[in-house]
């Protein structure tokens, strides 16, 4: 519902606050940890927001790889999910001997991968940091 503030309204906090509080009737969220799986560590975390008829999941965090990466395996399942989660798709990235690694972060089967998109894996070794964020809309 739109509000209306009018100049010289004193009251116009109250009223703006009103419209504020009828959106966050319509808000909710959930929030979902994951379990580090394949010898990483790490940190996953996804919220799932629920906005009148829509949701938004947005899955982030931080791992460390489980083993070394090399030119003819440039992918690890690093993260499993909850099944009723639905994380979408995202990048993950790192600073690794002076370069940045850049990767698609990938659901499956509840499962979280992590696939190298640029430069030479077999300079990824284990205990190599990544960040990612995820994102899925419905």
């Amino acid at each position: 519902m739109a509000q209306t503030i009018t100049k010289g309204q004193g009251d116009w906090l109250t009223t703006l606050n009103a419209g504020l509080n009828q959106i966050g009737d319509k808000v909710s969220s959930t929030k979902v940890s994951g379990t580090m799986i394949n010898g990483c560590s790490g940190l996953v975390d996804c919220t799932k927001y629920t906005i009148g008829g829509r949701t938004l999941n947005v899955t982030q965090g931080s791992f460390q790889i489980g083993f070394d990466l090399s030119s003819s395996t440039k992918e690890i399942d690093f993260a499993q999910l909850a099944a009723d989660v639905d994380a979408g798709a995202g990048i993950a990235y790192s600073n690794v001997t002076n370069w940045a690694v850049v990767g698609a972060v990938s659901f499956n089967n509840g499962k979280l991968t992590l696939t190298i998109s640029n430069g030479d894996a077999s300079t990824i070794s284990k205990g190599t940091w990544f960040n990612f964020f995820m994102i899925r809309a419905y």
